[in-house]
């Protein structure tokens, strides 16, 4: 769970994209650096999905917000 920020180990170049349960992306970016800090704090309390798009593999987390 998380409230305020999240911290993701993403690898430089590659693409974020947060997502709700209905689908509807709230976030979208490009990792600039291998860690990446993301406020979260203007996002409801719920369950998100965080997706990591590589070269190589897709990764898809969930995310709680409270």
């Amino acid at each position: 769970p998380a409230s305020d920020n999240i911290t993701i180990e993403a690898g430089q170049g590659n693409k974020i994209i947060i997502s709700d349960i209905a689908g509807k992306v709230v976030y979208s970016g490009i990792a600039e650096t291998a860690l990446v800090n993301i406020d979260i704090s203007s996002l409801p309390q719920g369950m998100y999905f965080v997706t990591l798009y590589s070269n190589t593999v897709n990764k898809t987390t969930k995310l709680i917000k409270n």
